[in-house]
């Protein structure tokens, strides 16, 4: 807060769908981290698509334990 940085933290678990879609269109992010278990790619992969959708220049990073599940560490999955 200091620095100027302002982080919105969003759990699907609990605020779903519609809730993520609306702080999407009334928020401008520089970057967007997902992060969350392999068996949660395709879910991951939804939220990148719907970042990118509502702000094309918004970097979105995904992590922890799905990436050290992942077969080929260090590539580059297309959304």
């Amino acid at each position: 807060k200091q620095s100027g940085i302002r982080v919105h933290c969003f759990d699907g678990n609990l605020q779903g769908d519609s809730a993520l879609e609306e702080i999407l269109k009334t928020n401008n992010f520089d970057f967007v981290g997902i992060s969350g278990m392999i068996t949660s790619f395709d879910y991951q992969r939804r939220i990148a698509k719907l970042v990118k959708q509502n702000s094309r220049d918004t970097i979105v990073a995904t992590g922890g334990g799905l990436f050290s599940s992942v077969a080929f560490p260090g590539k580059v999955i297309p959304i």
